[in-house]
């Protein structure tokens, strides 16, 4: 049990992983809202301004982005978890007696 919650946060100490989380989360909430009609008060202004149709692919964007450095974030996580397991195990196979 102890190596599992070991190996889980050498998986999520990646800050890109928690960057790309948070700026997916928000975007996707503030998307929701504006498409709710929680946030009227921005999308009488985004129309105003004529960009009442850039502000949803805006946020999708900011998404999609966000995705993408999670995923990135993650990817670096299994490899910080991969070169710990290889030094674990070179360390055990060096201190082996002959």
């Amino acid at each position: 049990m102890k190596a599992l919650k070991h190996a889980l946060a050498t998986l999520a100490s990646s800050a890109l992983l928690w960057i790309g989380a948070a700026g997916a989360l928000v975007s996707f909430s503030v998307y929701y809202l504006l498409w709710s009609g929680h946030l009227s008060l921005i999308a009488e202004l985004a129309d105003a301004l004529d960009l009442g149709l850039a502000v949803p692919f805006f946020f999708a964007f900011i998404f999609m982005a966000s995705i993408g450095i999670a995923v990135s974030g993650l990817i670096i996580g299994i490899l910080h978890l991969c070169l710990k397991l290889i030094e674990k195990t070179a360390t055990r196979t060096s201190e082996r007696p002959q």
